[in-house]
């Protein structure tokens, strides 16, 4: 949602969910669940949920053909005291992004790859991708487009 907003009226998301279940949910909300601001629901309607798995869908897209390309993987390890992502965490696919899935997400955005990851990043060290925005339990790690793993952004 907060990539559609921020894409705007004329901008597209694409959300790649590797789980049946999850991609139905996910996308039954977005498309049916009301709120006051309108903004915010007309973000959730541009968001085009599909039950695909990046490691199949990256490599059939075209060079350049995406602006960003975000991973966000379901963490092996729970937080405690999270229950209510319980479900999600049962029925997620767990897999991380390999190196070359981060090299077919490179190839495919124009501007960049973000990738999500726990706090102090050990997932992204472990790739050499630099760290860009550490909060709390979370951090991010970007490579822009056409830099390889290690390079600076």
């Amino acid at each position: 949602m907060v990539a559609a907003y921020a894409a705007g009226e004329e901008g597209c998301v694409g959300a790649l969910e590797a789980s049946p279940l999850l991609a139905s949910i996910v996308g039954f909300g977005l498309s049916r669940y009301t709120h006051n601001k309108l903004d915010l629901m007309r973000a959730m309607r541009r968001v085009d949920v599909l039950n695909r798995d990046y490691a199949r869908v990256l490599p059939e897209l075209e060079t350049d053909s995406w602006d960003v390309v975000y991973f966000d993987p379901m963490f092996p390890r729970r937080v405690s005291g999270a229950r209510s992502m319980d479900l999600v965490h049962l029925l997620a696919h767990s897999d991380l992004p390999g190196p070359e899935a981060v090299q077919e997400a490179l190839r495919v955005a124009r501007r960049c790859v973000v990738i999500k990851d726990r706090y102090p990043g050990r997932f992204l060290s472990s790739m050499d991708i630099p760290v860009f925005s550490a909060k709390q339990r979370i951090c991010y790690g970007r490579l822009d487009a056409r830099s390889p793993p290690g390079s600076s952004r």
